[in-house]
């Protein structure tokens, strides 16, 4: 009996060993069934990001891209609008129905900073093509005197021209005094005007007068009289001839920015 026992508590140690084993390998498998489960969702997953990620990545670059353009673009078109000539820095302003050129720059006088002046164009200094007589060299007396021929007073805008010369002139300080005038005698005894030409300047040495004329074609030049400048405007392009004139003046500026 004691014999037949033992055989029963071995069978039964045999099948609960059995039963752990087939345990553990449920478990291994269902171990290896859940590792394998989140190996794919982690490859899924990872694959999911990735592509998210590439993405963004994309999505990033065209803003930059976009934005690089953009910046470019504007600073291209920036950079048309901004030019140095005759020794001073110009930018074109665009308004309403006007484009002006403006050039900002300092009047040096004896060392000295005496003004920060504006000049204002209607046309680009780079193309005013109007002719200048080689050889003139500016110099201004303490009293210019600014006179148009009656032809001249009588274009559109002549009065305009004539002030933004003489505002131009009155901003080096060695200049106090700036005056109108005519060149005909008869029209300035008539309408009781200043009289002035190339002739007054010769008989005052304190005088400069700047003669403003129509003729066959716009051109400056300097009298014989050093102290007389006659600007010809051709048919009415006063405004071109005038501006003209003003660009002559600063190229004769030292480093763009001095008369002494």
């Amino acid at each position: 009996m004691a014999k037949k026992s033992k055989k029963k508590t071995s069978k039964k140690k045999v099948e609960k060993e059995e039963g752990i084993i087939e345990k553990i390998e449920e478990f291994g498998e269902e171990l290896s069934e859940n590792t394998e489960k989140q190996d794919k969702e982690l490859h899924v997953g990872k694959k999911l990001r990735d592509r998210e990620n590439k993405q963004l990545f994309w999505f990033f670059a065209i803003i930059i891209l976009v934005f690089a353009s953009f910046l470019g673009t504007y600073f291209y078109f920036q950079g048309l609008k901004t030019f140095n000539f005759a020794g001073v820095d110009w930018v074109k302003e665009d308004y309403e129905n006007l484009e002006l050129y403006h050039a900002r720059f300092p009047i040096v006088y004896q060392d000295r900073v005496t003004a920060n002046y504006n000049l204002y164009l209607r046309n680009d200094p780079r193309e005013n093509n109007v002719s200048v007589i080689t050889g003139i060299k500016m110099k201004f007396w303490p009293h210019v005197i600014i006179s148009n021929s009656p032809d001249a007073a009588a274009c559109p805008a002549a009065g305009r021209m004539t002030g933004d010369l003489g505002m131009f002139l009155s901003a080096f300080p060695w200049i106090g005094n700036i005056t109108g005038a005519v060149d005909n005698q008869t029209v300035a005894e008539k309408n009781n005007i200043a009289f002035a030409n190339c002739t007054t300047a010769m008989q005052d040495f304190n005088k400069t007068v700047v003669l403003i004329k129509t003729g066959e074609y716009p051109h400056i030049l300097k009298e014989e009289n050093a102290n007389c400048y006659v600007v010809y405007t051709g048919e009415c392009e006063n405004v071109l001839a005038i501006e003209r004139f003003m660009i002559e003046i600063l190229n004769h500026m030292p480093t763009g920015t001095k008369i002494s």
